[in-house]
Parts: structure tokens; sequence; C-alpha cells
């Protein structure tokens, strides 16, 4: 999870390397299956109120099976498995809103309990030819495909969900040649992918909310409407020379990468229109709506072939029998013709070099800087990233070890992020007021009467069908976009003792991460004094309605999101072996996350609306991570051949979203502040597992296991009362309390799984 060697690519959080199990001389197999259903799980709370059980699922079966095609030279390995989930779902009102103070119709929908459903087939193969000791051919494919149902529960009613496909095409060829000094490892790969969110109900949506436009609930038919996908070829090859002298042993590895690879944005914002009503006014009239609609002879499919190159060199320096080095460095470079190309429209670039507003002195952006002319942006080609590690083993016999290392990693700009430009174009997202109770507005350019017609799409679509773009929401990039990185650094030490004459292994690590340049999305509208709210406030207030002249609000993105992340990692453990016949592992980790931006975790959220950028927002502690983590394991040989095996997870509480009005001045200086709630632990969870394997004759073994998940059935609240309260003295008397009975999954649940090997 940090200090990675130079090999390692495009990343910034973590790196998984995994090998593929291959075929052998023998034909060997496996089948297996393991399953739950509601009968044999613990009701949630909801379900406890209501006196029954949703009906739910898990299912889990494959099959592998490989061996010999030419003994000693040519072997094949296949395998399949299928999943079926249906996981209940459980809605909860926000802005600490309880179902009970819901309307009837809609305090019916949210108390309603119901299934989420996720199909999976894994597909994989492998054939390795050896056709002499030098050489070694490998050829794998791997196929997945996805159906699930998504977006239900929190604020989200069943019908709002959305229906998502996922597929992907994975085939890899290897050659890899052993020289007399080296070894050559050549890689040659095609990949496919597709994810297609749709609306699981086609309807109007109905969004419900407080006065200040904070969600309470979505009802109706959500507005997720995409198709993206990638495909293309790439080539890595990776050179690795044998040890060789010069003031100790050196193993250099070095490489290079490039990826040609055609990217589809395809989304349509509001493919169902989403009507918003206040709850405390009109019920059924909103006030407001927002929709999509094709710009006439717009391009519908964004693309974008991308080159994406990457060179590294790395030396393992073994300076003498206890200083161990590891240094390396490596540039990478992707080019994305679909946001260096990109011509901004002229009559939207008169629009906003006429605008006023974002003309007047204290605006604090150059709108130049968002005009793209399709030759003033240019590719990131700063991405160098020196990487250095460490090792020192005190008495030469890896017992007692120091390590250490710091290092930069770049991570890549989401094509998601930068097709917006033209997406929004061709799929301009409108806004329109709603004259309507509580929320009166002049009829115009930017407000409706209200019509019941409006429901209707078509009505939606006449309304901007003579002007496309006149309250269109509009996306721009800043032209000088940087790639996201993070610095890395970490010291620890891993020991190996003996403790009652067994061997235990301990690790203590303490690391810091510093990210960079992550995309932030801010709102460009000023008011006509130029200013992002009126003078003398800090919060609320934004220039929502001011609009670019013949158009919609204005978007604008660029870097700035930074997060700071220190460590520490305490490990413990005891392997398992057949000669002792028992094993525990222990994990400790202490997190310290900040970063300068509010409600994070709610969707891995780069939208910043309440403030008119980051310059001084000050950092704050990340929301969803708890600072202590505890995961313990056991495994232990009991009698008639029976193995018993457990895990205990512990965490504290971890932080929500909140905003702070207590402490302010007045409801124009309200901040964010994050909640921790109160308690020892914020989530805990123990679970059991026994399995027995018999001998059936041969190498033929069947094996039956039984799993109790969450034994001791403890329940993690999900849902807190965050609202602090107005301006002093008033203070709210629930806040800090469970507002809800979401927890997090499973109940205390038995499993039964059965297999066969041979």
């Amino acid at each position: 999870t940090s200090n990675y060697k130079a090999e390692f690519d495009q990343l910034s959080s973590a790196a998984i390397v995994a090998l593929t199990r291959s075929g052998t001389n023998e034909f060997k197999g496996d089948v297996f299956g393991d399953y739950d259903n509601q009968n044999w799980r613990a009701p949630t709370v909801r379900e406890e109120h209501q006196g029954h059980k949703i009906s739910s699922f898990d299912k889990q079966f494959g099959a592998s099976f490989g061996g010999p095609i030419v003994k000693d030279r040519m072997h094949f390995f296949m395998t399949y498995e299928r999943k079926e989930f249906n996981s209940p779902r459980e809605v909860q009102p926000g802005q600490n809103f309880t179902i009970a103070q819901l309307p009837a119709n809609l305090a019916a929908l949210a108390s309603a309990t119901t299934g989420a459903p996720f199909n999976e087939d894994l597909y994989f193969g492998k054939i390795d030819w050896e056709p002499g000791d030098n050489h070694l051919f490998e050829l794998s494919a791997k196929y997945r495909k996805e159906d699930e149902l998504t977006e239900i529960g929190g604020t989200n009613t069943a019908a709002y969900g959305t229906l998502k496909k996922n597929n992907d095409t994975h085939v890899d060829f290897r050659y890899q040649y052993s020289g007399a000094r080296f070894l050559n490892d050549a890689h040659l790969t095609y990949e496919k992918s597709s994810w297609s969110p749709r609306p699981a109900t086609i309807a109007p949506g109905y969004v419900l909310t407080n006065t200040n436009r904070d969600v309470i609930l979505n009802a109706g038919g959500g507005g997720d409407f995409q198709d993206s996908g990638q495909k293309g070829v790439s080539f890595q090859d990776d050179l690795t020379f044998d040890r060789f002298s010069w003031n100790g042993e050196h193993t250099i590895k070095t490489g290079l990468k490039y990826k040609t690879i055609d990217i589809k944005d395809f989304e349509e914002p509001h493919y169902n229109p989403q009507f918003s009503y206040d709850i405390n006014n009109s019920l059924t009239i909103p006030y407001q709506v927002q929709f999509g609609a094709v710009t006439p002879g717009a391009r519908t499919d964004i693309t974008s072939s991308n080159k994406q190159f990457g060179i590294y060199i790395q030396d393992d320096w073994a300076v003498n029998q206890h200083l161990l080095f590891n240094l390396g460095v490596r540039w990478d470079y992707e080019s994305t013709p679909a946001y260096n190309d990109y011509v901004t429209p002229a009559g939207l670039v008169t629009a906003l070099r006429n605008w006023s507003n974002i003309h007047q002195p204290g605006v604090d952006y150059n709108i130049e800087n968002y005009i793209s002319s399709g030759h003033n942006r240019s590719t990131f080609k700063d991405a160098f990233q020196p990487r250095l590690g460490f090792s020192y083993d005190i008495d030469a016999d890896q017992r007692h070890v120091i390590f250490g290392g710091v290092g930069r990693a770049y991570d890549r700009n989401l094509f998601n992020y930068l097709a917006q430009e033209q997406s929004k174009s061709a799929f301009p997202s409108y806004q329109f007021a709603i004259n309507s109770p509580g929320h009166p507005c002049v009829v115009g350019p930017n407000c409706l009467a209200f019509n019941p017609n409006l429901f209707d799409p078509a009505t939606l679509a006449a309304l901007v069908a003579a002007n496309p773009y006149l309250g269109a929401e509009v996306n721009l990039m800043n032209n000088s976009l940087k790639t996201p990185y993070s610095d890395q650094f970490s010291l620890g030490m891993r020991n190996v003792f003996q403790m009652w004459g067994n061997n235990w292994n301990s690790s203590v690590t303490i690391a810091r991460i510093v990210s960079h340049d992550g995309i932030v999305f801010t709102l460009g509208n000023r008011h006509p004094d130029g200013t992002f709210r009126p003078p003398g406030t800090t919060w609320g207030g934004q220039p929502w309605g001011d609009h670019i002249p013949g158009y919609g609000t204005l978007i604008l993105a660029s870097n700035g999101i930074q997060t700071k992340l220190n460590s520490l990692l305490v490990s413990l453990d005891k392997p398992y072996s057949r000669d002792s016949g028992w094993g525990v592992t222990f994990a400790y980790t202490y997190s310290n996350a900040k970063e300068n931006r509010g409600n994070a975790y709610n969707s891995d959220e780069h939208y910043l609306f309440d403030y008119p950028n980051l310059d001084g927002t000050g950092f704050m502690r990340s929301i969803g991570l708890a600072k202590h983590r505890l995961v313990a394991t056991g495994i232990y040989d009991a009698i008639w051949g029976i193995t018993i095996s457990s895990k205990l997870t512990l965490a504290s509480p971890t932080p929500k979203d909140a905003v702070n009005c207590h402490n302010a001045v007045d409801f124009n200086h309200c901040f964010f502040d994050p909640f921790t709630p109160h308690g020892t632990f914020g989530f805990k969870q123990f679970d059991l597992a026994m399995q027995k394997e018999w001998g059936v004759g041969g190498d033929m073994k069947f094996r039956i296991r039984g799993d109790l998940l969450n034994v001791f059935n403890w329940r993690n609240y999900t849902d807190f009362d965050t609202w602090r309260g107005g301006p002093a003295p008033d203070f709210n008397p629930n806040f800090g309390h469970i507002s809800g009975d979401r927890i997090d999954l499973p109940t205390r649940t038995f499993k039964l799984t059965a297999g066969f090997s041979w």
C-alpha cells in the first residue's frame, strides 16, 4: 500500500500482485458451492419491527480443472464461478428526518425493505507451453459478466435504483526467455470493458428536500443513464539482469509499457426528469425541475484514442549481508485527445467573454484559463517518480530487519471527468425554477408556471428545442490540468522470534501518504457584482440563479483536492503449520486522515459548491475512515479432523459528514465540521467456521464447511443525527443519537459450503 518499486505504474493507493494457477503433469480438479438464505440469518432491525424478513440469499458455485496436454511441455487450466446475491436494503431519510415525519405515501416507500440482486459469471482459461528450457509461452483469458441493482437504500427508495451491466474481457499472451545472465518477460494484452447503468424505473423522479434544498428522500425514477467502456491493446516488456558485483551485488530490472486504448463515455444526465418538492411547503407542486435533452446535431458518443507510455529502471543493491537498497525511477505519459483537442463552442466563448458577472474585480478565476482553442492544452509530461527503499538486517539472519522508503506515484485523470465538457454539451442538463408555494419566482426564461404537462418529457424537451442551450449546464476543464500524485514515506521493523516453542513474526510500521492535484468541480457562477455570496457571509447565498446569458450554470474543473494520511501498522502472527496445528494473526491500524474538502465519503465527492474554491478551506478529518482498527484471526486443528477458524474485526466509530451551525454566529456562517459518534466501537464482528475433509478413494477428497458470520449478532448502526442545532443557545438534544435502524450487514448468518477435489 505504499513505497512501490518503480515497476508499478499509474496508482496511488494500493497495488495487488496476483499469479494465476497453472496446470501440472497431473489432472486435478475441484468443484464447490456455498449457500445461505433469509431463513439462515437473523432479521435486520427494520425486519424485526415489521415482523417479517424479505427474501434474500447468497450462493456461489464453481469448478476448476487442469492437467497436461503434452507432459512436461504443455498444460492447461480453466475455471468457472457463478455468484448470485440478493441482499436486503433499507431506506433512511436524510437530514435527520424519521420515516414517521414523511408524508404517508412516501413513508410507505421508505419503510419497505427490499433486496438488491447481484449476478456474476467468471471464466478463466490458461495454456502454457515450454518448447525448451529457455522458452515459455502462456496464453490466458478471463471474462467477467455482472448484472446488479444498485443505489438502493439510504435516501433512495427501491424504484429509484440503478440497473448496471458490467462486462470485462482480458487476454494476455506472454513470452518469457531465460538467458545466461538475464530474464526477459514480454506481454501482449487485449482488453475490452463496458459499464452500462440504467434507471430501474422509467418515470419522473420525486426528490423530497428541506427548504435549503438538501435531499431527504428520492422516489420515482432515477436519472443515471450511461454507456461507458474501453478497449485496446498493450505491450509490456520487463528485462531482469542477474546479479553483478560492484561495491556489493546488483540486480537490475528495467522495462517499458505502451498501451493504445479507445475510451467511450456516453452519459445522459437526468434521463428521467427530476422534480424537487419542499417538505415544508407543497408536496404536489414542485419548485424545481432538472432534465436532460439531446442537443440537435451533437456528437453523442464521447470517444478518445488514448496513448499511454511508461518506462522504468530499478536496482536492488545488496551492499553487504546487512544492507539492501531498492533504487528506482519511472516516467509515465498519457495523451487524451478528447481533452487536448477540444474546442470550446464559439457561441459559448462569446457568452462567457461578454458575461460581466465574471469580469468584476475580486472574481477568483480567469475564464480564459478554461476556454480551449484546440491548441492551448498540452499533455502532462512531468510524471517523474523517484522511489527509494532500504532494509537493514541487523544480525544478517533475517530475524530483525529495519526497513523504510520514500517515493512518488502518479495516478491518472479519469476520462469520466475529462469527458464532461463534451457530454454536458451533447446532453445538456437543464434546470428551471417553478413558481410554487414557498419558492416564488417571476415567470420568465428561467422560471416556469406550474402545469401538469411538465411531467411529460416531451413537454420539457419542447421548452428547450428553440434554444437548446438556454438553461443548460456548462462544464469547463482548466487548460493546464495536472495528473494527481501521492508522495509516500514509511519506516518500520520486522522481527522473527521464538515464543511457546514456535516462530512468531511481528512488524511495526509508520507511514505517511500525501496526495495532491485531485480534480475538484466548483461553481463558476457569480453575482452581478462578482461575489460568490453576499458580503459578510461565509455560508449559503451562492449565485445559483445567476446563469451564463443564454445558457445555465457554469461548473469549473481544476486541480485542488489534497489528502493526508498518517498511519501506524502493527502486526503479529504465528503461522499455521500441520506440526503445531494452530495459527493466529493480529493486525492493528491507526489512521489519521485529513482532506481539504467536505462530504468526500458520500460518493467520492468531487463537487464543491459551498465555497468558491479550495483556497483557505483548511483540512478536516476524512469521512468514513476509523482511527483504530483491529483484525484478529485464529485457526486450530480440533478432534476428528475438524479445522476451526475464526475472525474478529473491531473498529472505532467513523466520522460522519456534518455542517455546524450551532457554533456559528448565525446561519450565514455555518461550516463543515465532521461528527464522530461516541462509543468505543463503531464496528465489531466475530465470525466462526468449521471444516472437515474426507478421503473418498485415491487422491479424491470431499469437504464440508459451515460459517457462522457475526456470531453475536452485533448491530453496527450507520445513521446518526448530525444536526447540532442552530446558533447558540439553540441545541438539538438528539445530536449524536442513532437516527435510524439501518445497520451494516451481515446480521448473524449461517452459510454452508461443500466441495469435492481430486
